[in-house]
């Protein structure tokens, strides 16, 4: 997910650049050297926060290749480790035209693992977004490609979960999928790989916060159906211009994704004209809940058929209308067919004249953006250096908006039974006894809803106990979203026991959560910085992680940071400078 820290060219980029990619502290110091023993380095071509990708040649044959290596400090991390080989196995299935190529898996003399894929060089989706809307039938055709790639991957039981515009490149007329890095095995994974089961590091969450689905956001079990609401995000940002859902604000997007209402393409861009056919397939793809989304990527591939041979269609001949706006509303959202869509074997093959994906295309009239490239960077850093952490505080009042229908264009689809609501004093009840069977999740849900529809239980003193207990308890998730309902849920706000977990939270990702909630809130003038700061030197994961750290420790301009930058100095050469520098400001104050 940090691909959004990686230094690339914007019109080339190599293949399978992101946070698991791993190389030397100076990258110009392996370039010329010889890797795993029969690659020869030329040349460093991308940087990430935690990690390079290095071009290749092999000594055998010549071929240039891209590798993503990691670094001692984390090879020996045995589950970033894990990672990058169940990357490496995960492609080693798959061989289709539209996914990258892997070339080699092995260790280098010290142990540590690398991967060797196909090297590619072509244009990012990224950067062809930030041209602006793409011409109908040419977005169609590049996310029927990455449908066709989906279906390949789903076919052998792998599930990419990081569907986005970065990991998507198109080269000539030829799109690309790429990074398998978080891909899930649809069966055992411990059988499939040969590995053991991986933890959630960090409580990552699988998937970009622009084009993450529901259900990641939530918590709940995924398949690959997953992939396809992403690729109908892209579909969405191809044809609009911008995505469905956009903020400045990660916590928000993740909600809007979960519960927020989704805008046709019309209301996201209604200078442009969509037809019936591709309103339905984004709002398809878009179905908060999977059951309602295609069932598989062959059924959405033959919807987005039907819909480029409706752009093809020449338009039927209608009596004298009322003058109306040339895109008004009425004119470019009609509900499609009454009859429901055909089974996915009686979909046809793609027409022969589906637009071919030329570089060089004339932009369509510009339509509004919600966001420049820049700042979805910068948006997306801000995610990635909460940890992923705010993915679970989405959870906290959004199981009961997503028992509501979807709405989406189709006359076939069956309302949804709304469930009865239960009475306050139940769901109260319905908590504090999840509590009892660990359920912490479920617990605060219920608490949420019970506050929701009776503000006087925001009162209750075992609500605010028991929020309090799972802060400190053993679920460091759990502890995350209870943060949130004793900042926002109980009355008053519990900020005593926000504060002692920004200051002295066992757990970084907890304790860096109470401590964005303390400044957004304007109480964290009570909050131990020193204490926080020492914390997040002594558990920081990477390079990155302890520069920050030191930075913020001399900042604080208080000599007892002198002895915690001192219990780093020399353990970790990518710091030595940061830290002397900081122990010479700090030796220097009266």
């Amino acid at each position: 997910m940090p691909d959004h820290d990686v230094e690339t060219d914007a019109h080339t980029h190599i293949s399978l650049v992101q946070t698991l990619v791993m190389g030397a502290d100076d990258p110009a110091e392996l370039v010329g050297t010889v890797a795993g023993g029969k690659y020869r380095v030329i040349a460093h071509v991308g940087r990430g926060s935690m990690g390079n990708v290095y071009e290749v040649e092999e000594l055998t044959s010549g071929r240039r290749a891209a590798m993503k290596m990691l670094l001692p400090e984390l090879g020996a991390n045995e589950e970033i480790a894990a990672r990058l080989v169940r990357e490496g196995k995960a492609i080693s299935m798959l061989t289709h035209p539209n996914i990258v190529e892997l070339l080699d898996i092995g260790r280098l003399a010290d142990g540590t693992p690398f991967v060797v894929t196909e090297l590619i060089r072509g244009v990012v989706l990224t950067a062809l977004l930030a041209e602006g809307p793409v011409e109908r039938g040419r977005a169609i055709a590049i996310v029927r490609q990455v449908l066709e790639a989906l279906d390949h991957a789903h076919r052998h039981g792998v599930i990419h979960r990081d569907i986005k515009p970065d990991n998507i490149m198109i080269v000539d007329d030829l799109v690309k999928v790429l990074d398998f890095g978080v891909a899930k095995l649809a069966d055992d994974t411990s059988a499939v790989l040969g590995e053991g089961k991986l933890t959630r590091t960090g409580f990552s969450l699988f998937g970009s916060p622009l084009y993450v689905a529901p259900e990641s956001v939530l918590g709940n079990p995924i398949d690959a159906r997953t992939d396809l609401y992403s690729a109908g995000v892209i579909l969405f940002e191809l044809l609009a211009g911008c995505p469905p859902f956009d903020d400045p604000d990660p916590m928000v997007l993740l909600r809007l994704h979960a519960a927020g209402k989704t805008p046709t393409l019309a209301e996201r861009a209604p200078t442009r004209t969509f037809t019936a056919d591709l309103e339905y397939v984004v709002a398809e793809a878009l179905a908060k809940q999977p059951a309602r989304r295609f069932g598989s990527a062959a059924d959405m591939i033959g919807m987005l058929d039907a819909a480029q041979r409706s752009l093809e269609a020449p338009a039927p001949i209608a009596p004298p209308a009322p003058v109306t706006a040339p895109h008004s509303p009425a004119a470019v959202f009609a509900p499609p067919p009454v009859s429901p869509a055909p089974a996915p074997a009686a979909f046809a093959p793609p027409p022969a004249a589906v637009a071919p994906l030329s570089l060089a295309f004339a932009p369509p009239p510009a339509a509004p953006r919600l966001g420049s490239g820049d700042r979805r960077a910068r948006d997306i850093r801000r995610f990635l250096l909460i940890g992923g952490v705010i993915a679970a505080i989405a959870l906290i009042g959004l199981i009961a908006a997503l028992t509501s229908s979807d709405s989406k264009p189709s006359a076939a689809a069956k309302p949804a039974t709304r469930p009865p609501v239960a009475a306050p004093s139940s769901l109260v009840a319905a908590g504090h006894a999840q509590v009892s069977r660990g359920g912490s999740l479920e617990a605060i849900a219920a608490y949420e809803q019970a506050i929701a529809a009776d503000a006087q239980l925001a009162k209750d003193p075992k609500i605010r106990a028991n929020a309090i207990a799972m802060v400190t308890g053993k679920d460091p998730v759990a502890a995350v979203v209870a943060l949130e309902l004793l900042a926002i849920g109980v009355d008053p706000p519990e900020h005593d026991a926000i504060v002692r977990q920004a200051s002295t939270g066992a757990v970084r990702e907890v304790r860096q959560r109470a401590l964005a909630i303390a400044m957004r809130d304007g109480f964290a003038d009570g909050i131990d910085r020193f204490a926080s700061l020492s914390l997040d030197l002594r558990q920081a994961r990477n390079c990155e992680d302890r520069r920050v750290a030191i930075e913020r420790l001399r900042d604080l301009a208080d000599r007892r940071a002198i002895a915690a930058i001192k219990g780093v100095k020399g353990q970790f050469p990518c710091v030595e400078q940061e830290a002397e520098e900081a122990l010479t400001h700090l030796e220097a104050l009266p």
